[in-house]
């Protein structure tokens, strides 16, 4: 049986508040269809290289940043080291690009 909704007390009821929760997009495709060049397209992106992706000179000449992972670093520990750092410092970007999330299939 359904309550008369006139004899429910509502006042001890909390309304959430609104949250600015980040945004998620995923681009997913064939290698070499412009993924990362629609990305690049985003408000102040910075573009964190994960797998065997080449080309990103063109976006850091284009004045995109663009993370270099060191010689022998881990994939994986280059994104968790991206991330704290863009988490920790002071910068103007607003989106982060992590280019090539397909070879980490089974982590994502």
């Amino acid at each position: 049986m359904i309550p008369n909704i006139n004899k429910i007390d509502f006042s001890g009821i909390q309304l959430l508040k609104p949250q600015a929760y980040p945004k998620f997009t995923i681009i997913y495709g064939q290698g070499g269809t412009g993924k990362t060049t629609i990305a690049s397209h985003s408000e102040a992106p910075v573009i964190i290289p994960i797998g065997r992706e080449t080309g990103h000179e063109a976006f850091s000449n284009a004045g995109i940043p663009c993370f270099s992972r060191p010689e022998g670093m881990k994939a994986i520990d280059f994104v968790f080291g991206a991330v704290a750092k863009l988490l920790k410092t002071d910068h103007t970007r607003k989106t982060a690009v992590f280019d090539n999330l397909g070879c980490y299939r089974e982590a994502v």
